[in-house]
């Protein structure tokens, strides 16, 4: 006999929409993974978690045990539990890894996972910035984006620090006059 699954309530239903835009997809999967004891969380989900705050931790935790069978349950509150307090304590200790990972948790709420996955990809060279994308970059500010570089460099073990620093910089320069052309474009059409 299979073991029966909860129903998802409406107030978890409401708050997983309004978490969503919160986490990417890929952090929300390894999230998914590591409340489940498949995986350890990593620093990247770490920071994702702590972005996505304890409310939407709970409900996501919520929301799985609302889809594993109820002997599962107490396993999964457990691990939720574990996994915010792990990322929450390597959020708060003295390393440079953390003081880097706090500067990103002050400039993360500012920005949403989809723009984030963009500026990524343009650090790792594999997109440009549209117009779109380098308004909200210099909305987040320099420093966010210079921090959000250094957490890249630190993660991605195939990409020359040097040559990301350098996208970074050729981002930030890119979007800084992207951004001024659009200020200068309002400014004449307000004026006229």
């Amino acid at each position: 006999m299979v073991a029966p699954v909860p129903a998802i309530p409406e107030k978890v239903k409401k708050t997983i929409e309004e978490c969503s835009p919160k986490i990417s997809v890929n952090n929300g999967n390894l999230l998914k993974e590591s409340l489940l004891g498949n995986a350890d969380p990593t620093n990247e989900v770490c920071l994702a978690l702590i972005n996505f705050g304890k409310t939407c931790h709970e409900a996501f935790a919520k929301l799985m045990i609302s889809k594993r069978p109820v002997a599962e349950e107490s396993k999964i509150w457990a691990r939720s539990k574990s996994i915010w307090k792990h990322c929450s304590r390597d959020a708060s200790d003295n390393s440079p890894s953390s003081s880097l990972m706090r500067a990103l948790l002050e400039c993360g709420p500012k920005i949403e996972a989809k723009y984030e996955e963009q500026i990524r990809d343009s650090l790792l060279g594999k997109v440009k910035l549209d117009r779109e994308a380098c308004v909200i970059l210099i909305r987040w500010g320099k420093r966010c984006h210079l921090a959000f570089s250094e957490f890249l460099i630190s993660k991605e073990h195939g990409q020359s620090p040097s040559i990301v620093r350098e996208r970074s910089k050729a981002t930030w320069e890119h979007c800084d006059r992207e951004v001024t052309e659009l200020s200068n474009l309002f400014t004449f059409f307000l004026r006229h």
